[in-house]
């Protein structure tokens, strides 16, 4: 009986120690309910740094300035609005006869064939370099009475390019000079019409599909685009019916032919000698 109470004694004497060593630590123990919390840490500022550099684009580079315009801005030409100026235009061009032509540059456009050997004694101009940039009526320049086929193209490369001929009727320049200044009279816009086809070669002539026996072959002939003469905001009838009309009843009358094209802004006139209509 002794035995059997001093042994529940021990187990509880050893329980009770467990007990208290698991609820009261020994010296230089902390519980984790009594321990000081960790101080926290201020928060990190980051310190600017330079600004982000965003890859810029290769700018292209600079677009070579037209010729046409370096030509303006060097010569600071006006536009050609009286018969005087015209004519000191065509006195400053090298001019020679049509038979003392180059004979490559007469059988490369046409030329050399035996049906055109009446025009050996006609005046041809022969445009050089930047000449092909002056005015020569209004703000129509040289160029614009060139014929534009193979030759053309041909020595439009260089700035001072070979020279290219041009046969053209002075009296057709008269005939579109006053045309503008009729234009300008009437408070029309006399620069809503410009040259788009003039003096045309042999062969440039059979490119577009012109009649062989076409007075563009001779110089004779323009063909004129017609903007908004009127200046209602419309490019329609009217403008052409303008054109046609002041070129029909004061200009050319029964000395020259008038063509107007249906559905295109073109009018065509020439300096014939005689009356046609189409």
């Amino acid at each position: 009986m002794s035995s059997l109470v001093s042994r529940s004694l021990l187990g509880l004497v050893v329980a009770t120690g467990c007990a208290a060593q698991a609820t009261f630590p020994t010296a230089g123990q902390t519980t984790p309910a009594t321990a000081p919390s960790p101080a926290k840490a201020p928060p990190v500022t980051a310190r600017p740094g330079p600004p982000a550099t965003v890859a810029q684009p290769d700018k292209p580079p600079p677009r070579p300035e037209p010729h046409w315009q370096r030509f303006d801005r060097q010569s600071k030409q006006t536009p050609v609005e009286t018969e005087a100026q015209l004519d000191a235009v065509l006195k400053s061009l090298r001019s020679v006869h049509f038979a003392k032509l180059d004979k490559q540059y007469k059988q490369r456009v046409g030329f050399g064939k035996r049906r055109f050997r009446y025009l050996s004694r006609r005046k041809v101009y022969v445009p050089r370099g930047a000449d092909r940039f002056r005015y020569l009526v209004g703000r129509n320049r040289i160029i614009r009475f060139l014929s534009r086929g193979a030759e053309f193209w041909r020595n439009m490369g260089p700035y001072e390019h070979p020279p290219t001929p041009m046969m053209i009727n002075k009296r057709l320049l008269g005939v579109l000079l006053k045309l503008r200044q009729e234009l300008k009279r009437r408070k029309l816009d006399h620069d809503a019409i410009w040259v788009l086809s003039a003096f045309r070669d042999p062969q440039h002539n059979s490119w577009v599909g012109g009649d062989p026996a076409s007075l563009h072959v001779h110089g004779m002939a323009i063909d004129l685009m017609v903007a908004d003469v009127n200046r209602d905001g419309f490019v329609d009838r009217k403008d052409k019916d303008i054109v046609y009309r002041i070129l029909d009843r004061k200009l050319l009358r029964g000395r020259g032919g008038i063509g107007r094209y249906p559905n295109r802004r073109s009018i065509h006139f020439d300096v014939r000698g005689s009356r046609a209509r189409w």
